[in-house]
């Protein structure tokens, strides 16, 4: 399997969301975005799903890349970086697939599947 990048929250449609509320960000980087949504946190070596339940998604863009970061509960977030075909979390390359209104994560031996509501 390809290694993926992980990098808390990156995705949804490149998160054009609709229904998420804009809020200023600094002048070199566009507003954020923010949504509320349900995730699936899946270890596939283990067959596991670590999280599913609801979660906070925050898409910014600094530079050309944008920014994902997904926050699960309690836990720490996930931030997703990149565009087009190539994206990361942390050191790990990342593979994105952008559903519309939800995307896919898909790194090392996780997945992370994020739909917003509307």
């Amino acid at each position: 399997m390809k290694k993926i990048l992980l990098i808390p929250i990156v995705g949804l449609a490149m998160l054009g969301f609709s229904g998420c509320s804009d809020v200023a960000a600094p002048s070199t980087q566009s507003p954020a975005k923010y949504a509320y949504g349900s995730c699936k946190l899946t270890n596939l070596a283990a067959n596991t799903v670590l999280y599913n339940g609801g979660c906070s998604i925050r898409q910014t863009r600094s530079g050309a890349n944008d920014v994902i970061e997904v926050k699960m509960g309690n836990s720490q977030s996930f931030v997703f970086a990149g565009n087009g075909s190539n994206w990361m979390h942390g050191s790990d390359r990342v593979k994105y697939t952008d559903l519309g209104r939800g995307a896919i994560f898909a790194w090392d031996r996780f997945t992370l599947a994020v739909a917003a509501d509307y």
